[in-house]
C-alpha cells in the first residue's frame, strides 16, 4: 500500500511521453517534480531520491523524459565528417606553415626572412599586417604543438626540434631590448610582438601585454612535463642554447615567471590589445602559471623560488575571485575588464573569458584544482550563454538559425567595432565560435571523464531550458540532477554533443573550399574577413577537433 501510494505520488508529479529516438539527440520532456516533495534532508533535488533501499527496483532509466529536437544545419552528418577529417589535417598544416623552420614552411616563399622557431600569427603583410610573432599567440600556438606530441605519444621528431626551436628562438626574444623594457629588470619580457627576424618592432603599440610571459611559462612547462614523460626529461636536440631541462627552467621558464610574480598586480593591455586595465584573462594564465611553475621549482629542488611562487599565487588567486571585480553579484557571468563595465562603457561579456577557463585548465594538469573557473563553472557556461543570447540577435548572420537550437557565430565581445581591417562594425570570429564547440566538447569529456553525474541548477537552468531541455517552468529552486549514464543523462549529454557539433557547422559554413580560414567573417555576408590564414584560427578549430575525438571514443 505504501509503495503504491508513493508511485501515485510520483506519477501525479511526472508528466512524461516516450517519443521517437533521432540519430544523435533523444525526444523527451523533463517536468520538473514540486520541490515540496523531495526529500526535505537534503540539499539537492535528484530523481533517485524518489528510488531509495526500499524501491531500488525502479530504476531511473524507466523514466523516459524529452528534450528538444535537434533540427539538423544544411550539412549532412556525413559530409560533417568528412569536412572534420579534411580541415583537421589542412589546419595543422597551415598551422606548420606559419612557423619559422617548419618542413612545410622551407616551400613557403611567402615566409621567407623568418626566424627557425618564429610562429606568425598570419602571412598578411598589408589590410592588415599581422606578419609578426606576437608573445601570446605563438604560446597558444605551441601549446596546440604540444597537444598534438602528447596525442602522438611524443614520437614525431620535426615536431620536438620545432618545439625546441622555439623554445631557443624564446631565449632570445626575451633578452632583446624593447620599447617595453629589458631584461635585466624583466620589464622587456610584457613586449607584445617582434618582427620575424627577432628585431624589436619600435612603432606605437598597446604595451606591456602582461599576459605572454605567463602563457610562454605554461607552453615551455608543459613540454617540459613531455619530456619526463616520454623521454626521461632529457633534450631530444643538441643545437639549442641548452642542453637541459634544467637549463630550460633556469634560462627560459624561471625569467618568465618572475615577471609574473613582479607584475600580476600591474595593469595591462588585453589580449586583443585594446584597454590598459585588469582583465580576467590575463590574470587566469598567470594563475595558472605560478601553481604550474611552483610545482616545476620544487622538481628542481628549488624551494625558496616554490615559496615565492605559491605566496604569488595564493594572493592572486584572492584578487581573482574576490577582489578584481570579476565575478559581480548582480551577474550570472563573468566580467572580463571590471573598469569598462563599472564605467558602463561595456557589458563584461568577452570570449575571452572562455578562451581564458579553456587554456587554464586540463584534466592532466596536477593544479588542475587550485585554479578558479574550470569549464564546468556555472559562470563559464553562464558566459557563453550570455554571448550567444547576445551574438545570435546581434550578427545578422546568425539570424536564421535563432530559432534552430544550434550554434551561431560569436564574436569577441558585443561593443566591438573592429572588423578585420578598420572600425567599423565586428564580426564573428572564427577562433570565438571554435572556443564555443571547444568547451562543450570538454563539458562532455569531462561527466565521462570523472564519472559525474550532470547537474542543472538556477544558475545554467536557462541555457539548458533553452538549448538543451524542454522543462514546463521558468525558473527552478532546488537542483536536479540526471544520474550518470542513466537514460535522461545519456540524452541529454547527447543533445550537447550535438549543440557543440552545430559550432563547427557554422564554421564549415565560412571557410573556404581549400579550408583556409581568416580572422573572421562578415556579420552580413558570411564570407571572409581580416587577416588571412591566422594561426590562432587553425589552432582554436583543431583543438576542438581534437576534443570531440575524445569525446566520442568515451560516448
Amino acid at each position: 500500500m505504501i509503495i503504491s501510494k508513493i508511485l501515485f505520488s510520483l506519477l501525479t508529479l511526472l508528466t512524461f511521453s516516450v517519443a521517437n529516438v533521432l540519430p544523435l539527440s533523444y525526444s523527451y520532456q523533463l517536468q520538473l517534480l514540486d520541490q515540496k516533495n523531495s526529500n526535505a534532508n537534503s540539499k539537492y533535488f535528484n530523481l533517485l531520491n524518489y528510488f531509495n533501499n526500499d524501491y531500488n527496483s525502479i530504476k531511473i532509466s524507466q523514466i523516459p523524459i524529452k528534450s528538444q529536437k535537434f533540427i539538423p544545419n544544411q550539412i549532412s552528418r556525413d559530409d560533417r565528417e568528412s569536412w572534420i577529417q579534411e580541415q583537421k589535417t589542412v589546419s595543422f598544416r597551415n598551422i606548420l606553415n606559419n612557423i619559422g623552420g617548419s618542413l612545410t614552411n622551407i616551400s613557403n616563399p611567402e615566409n621567407n626572412g623568418v626566424s627557425v622557431g618564429a610562429v606568425i600569427a598570419s602571412p598578411s603583410k598589408v589590410h592588415p599586417d599581422y606578419f609578426y610573432q606576437w608573445t601570446r599567440d605563438a604560446a597558444i600556438t605551441m601549446l596546440t604543438i604540444c597537444d598534438y606530441l602528447q596525442d602522438d605519444n611524443f614520437q614525431n621528431i620535426s615536431l620536438i626540434d620545432l618545439m625546441e626551436s622555439y623554445i631557443d628562438n624564446n631565449y632570445y626574444l626575451q633578452r632583446l631590448s624593447n620599447p617595453s623594457g629589458d631584461f635585466d629588470d624583466l620589464s622587456g619580457l610584457g613586449e607584445a610582438k617582434f618582427h620575424v627576424n627577432n628585431t624589436a618592432f619600435m612603432e606605437h603599440w598597446g604595451r606591456p601585454q602582461r599576459d605572454g610571459p605567463a602563457l610562454r611559462a605554461i607552453t615551455t612547462i608543459k613540454y617540459i612535463d613531455l619530456l619526463n614523460k616520454f623521454n626521461n626529461g632529457e633534450i631530444k636536440t643538441d643545437d639549442k642554447i641548452f642542453n637541459s631541462t634544467a637549463d630550460i627552467y633556469n634560462l627560459i621558464i624561471k625569467p618568465d615567471l618572475e615577471y609574473v610574480a613582479k607584475y600580476w598586480n600591474k595593469k595591462s593591455f588585453d589580449l586583443w590589445e585594446e584597454i590598459d586595465s585588469f582583465h580576467f584573462f590575463t590574470s587566469m594564465v598567470q594563475l595558472r602559471s605560478l601553481y604550474s611553475g611552483a610545482q616545476l621549482a620544487l622538481k628542481f629542488n628549488d624551494n625558496q623560488f616554490y615559496y615565492y611562487l605559491m605566496e604569488n599565487a595564493r594572493s592572486l588567486n584572492d584578487f581573482v575571485v574576490f577582489k578584481s571585480g570579476y565575478k559581480q553579484p548582480s551577474l550570472d557571468h563573468l566580467v572580463e575588464t571590471p573598469s569598462l563595465y563599472l564605467s558602463n562603457h561595456r557589458s563584461g561579456l568577452d570570449s575571452a573569458i572562455i578562451i581564458a577557463s579553456i587554456l587554464t585548465h586540463d584534466f592532466d594538469l596536477d593544479v588542475n584544482h587550485l585554479i578558479p573557473f574550470d569549464i564546468n563553472d556555472p559562470l563559464i557556461l553562464g558566459t557563453l550563454y550570455a554571448l550567444i543570447s547576445d551574438m545570435k540577435y546581434r550578427y545578422a548572420i546568425n539570424h536564421n538559425l535563432i530559432s534552430l537550437n544550434l550554434g551561431v557565430g560569436i564574436g569577441r565581445y558585443p561593443e566591438d567595432i573592429y572588423d578585420g581591417t578598420g572600425f567599423a562594425e565586428g564580426n564573428p570570429w572564427f577562433l570565438s565560435t571554435s572556443y564555443a564547440a571547444e568547451l562543450f566538447y570538454k563539458i562532455v569529456y569531462s561527466f565521462f571523464n570523472n564519472a559525474e553525474d550532470l547537474r542543472i541548477n538556477p544558475a545554467n537552468f536557462k541555457f539548458y531550458k533553452e538549448n538543451i531541455i524542454n522543462f514546463n517552468q521558468e525558473s527552478i529552486e532546488n537542483d536536479i540532477i540526471l544520474p550518470f549514464k542513466s537514460s535522461a543523462f545519456n540524452a541529454t549529454v547527447s543533445n550537447l554533443l550535438s549543440y557543440a557539433d552545430s559550432f563547427l557547422d557554422v564554421v564549415h559554413s565560412h571557410v573556404s573550399d581549400e579550408g583556409s580560414i581568416s580572422e573572421q567573417f562578415d556579420r552580413y555576408s558570411g564570407y571572409m574577413k581580416g587577416a588571412s590564414d591566422l594561426t590562432w584560427s587553425y589552432g582554436s578549430l583543431w583543438n576542438a577537433f581534437r576534443w570531440r575525438e575524445k569525446v566520442l571514443v568515451l560516448f
